[in-house]
């Protein structure tokens, strides 16, 4: 492994955001690559605090911050690092959250330097003094989304109103109960989002709160012609009101589920003899026809007759 092969978080969920700040034809001293063995091998905690401090070549410090797990050597180590593009792929890339707290506070990134230590830390009075600080609102949805401490979390979504904020961190917090008090908000009022909410997240009750919000019966149509969860879409069909709308559905739907949730709640007879006759499904086709009450026995048999020719 070359020196600067290890320039990227372990993480590997997450890449480095800036651009390549390594030059190609980089070149290290030998005095340098000396003092950087000491700082990272030596077993006096003194010797490598003095190896570091004399290391000179930015880049060498760069490394040394981005991986070292000794802290006070870390720390020196982005100490000596000036140049604002090395300092902010620290900010963006080191393994540890002190050095990126650092790098961002000297970049003059204050907000993004108090929310690494809000994200990283457990609740306690000391973090909680400078959280209370932070009303940058995207900083605060960085917090509700990352933070470790479910409290942190909390206490950040409670803070956000501004509705593009609430929007960008329904789709992306792995807490469901952070993306449902998002879509409580009042200021959460775009029904093409709450549509979005309701299709793509995978928590019934985050969906049901956004279902609540949303009129458009075209909307609410949408959702329900390929909704799996019977207990959202039972509460779509009360919420639309056009029987055309739930026609549709019952004659356009490709699940099964769904046409046969609406042949439970419709009483149009001339809908369900057309189901009856024409449905792909031999059960929403049976259960068509016990709800028609026609005082003609001959067309009702002919019905039934009509079933098997269906599979």
């Amino acid at each position: 492994m070359g020196l600067f092969d290890r320039f990227k978080k372990s993480d590997s969920k997450k890449q480095p955001k800036t651009k390549n700040v390594i030059p190609d034809d980089l070149e290290i001293d030998e005095d340098q690559l000396i003092l950087k063995k000491i700082a990272t091998t030596s077993k006096d905690r003194y010797e490598r605090a003095a190896a570091v401090e004399k290391i000179t070549n930015q880049y060498v410090s760069l490394d040394l911050a981005k991986t070292v797990k000794d802290r006070a050597i870390r720390l020196i180590a982005i100490n000596n690092v000036k140049d604002e593009d090395l300092l902010r792929d620290a900010a963006e890339n080191s393994n540890f959250y002190d050095v990126r707290s650092f790098a961002w506070e000297r970049l003059g990134e204050n907000n993004k330097s108090i929310a690494e230590i809000v994200i990283n830390t457990k609740k306690n009075p000391q973090v909680d003094e400078i959280f209370d600080k932070i009303v940058d609102e995207e900083t605060l949805k960085w917090i509700a989304i990352e933070a470790k401490d479910k409290k942190y979390r909390n206490a950040a979504i409670d803070k956000i109103n501004d509705a593009d904020v609430l929007y960008d961190l329904v789709f992306r917090a792995e807490d469901k109960s952070i993306r449902k008090t998002a879509v409580l908000k009042d200021s959460f009022i775009s029904e093409d989002v709450l549509k979005r909410v309701v299709m793509e997240d995978k928590d019934e009750s985050v969906k049901i709160e956004a279902l609540k919000k949303i009129k458009n019966e075209d909307y609410l149509s949408n959702i329900a012609l390929n909704e799996d969860n019977a207990k959202i879409r039972s509460i779509i069909f009360d919420k639309i009101d056009d029987v055309d709308i739930l026609q549709d559905i019952a004659l356009n739907s490709k699940k099964s589920d769904v046409r046969l949730d609406l042949v439970h709640k419709l009483d149009d007879e001339l809908l369900l003899r057309q189901i009856a006759l024409n449905d792909s499904d031999k059960i929403v086709r049976s259960e068509a026809v016990k709800k028609i009450h026609d005082e003609d026995p001959l067309k009702t048999t002919g019905l039934f007759a009509r079933l098997p020719l269906k599979t």
